[in-house]
Formats: structure tokens, sequence, C-alpha cells
């Protein structure tokens, strides 16, 4: 979960109990050690990573540096990269599709 207030209101509302799930707040860019627990997670575990965002262009960077890698730890992303991760969040396509306010 990208932001402290989406990680927040999930736990307020219950989400972690209903779903069984677990919650990770990202604080921005993760940290090396949050994308090893991630895909430690993913591998050992066989748990899916969803990965919430809240849809702005850094939202994208933040979902591949999950996904794939970032340029600076690239020596070891295979330590850290989670290929499976999927993103939830806004994408362009919604704001056109729902009419969603946008900052133009």
């Amino acid at each position: 979960i990208e932001t402290g207030g989406m990680f927040d209101r999930l736990v307020e509302n219950g989400f972690d109990e209903d779903y069984r799930a677990g919650l990770l707040h990202l604080k921005g860019q993760p940290a090396r050690s949050t994308r090893r627990i991630l895909k430690r997670m993913n591998e050992e575990w066989n748990l899916p990573i969803v990965v919430f965002l809240d849809g702005d262009p850094w939202s994208f960077r933040i979902f591949a540096s999950i996904a794939y890698g970032a340029i600076k730890t690239a020596h070891i992303s295979e330590y850290l990269a989670t290929p499976s991760a999927t993103y939830m969040g806004i994408t362009a396509d919604d704001i056109l599709a729902y009419d969603l306010p946008s900052d133009d």
C-alpha cells in the first residue's frame, strides 16, 4: 500500500481481517528490505502480491521497482523483484471510462 492514508483506512475498515490479508505500507518508494520481504512472501509462501497504488505517474514507477526492479539495484534484482506482482489502482483508462476528475 503506497500511502499511509490508504493503509490506515484499510486497517480501520477491517480489510485485513475480513480477507485474511497481510497489509504492508510501502511508505512511498519501497526500501530494499521491503522489496525483499515481498519477494520472499511470494516465492516461499506462494502468496500473491497485490500492490495498491493511487494512480499518479510516480505510482507506476513504484510498481515497476517492485515487479521488475530499480535501476540502482539492477545488479541484485533477482533478489528483490517480484515479476508476478499485480498492480491495483486507478489507471488513465479508468479516468476516461468513468469520467473521473483529473488535474488537467
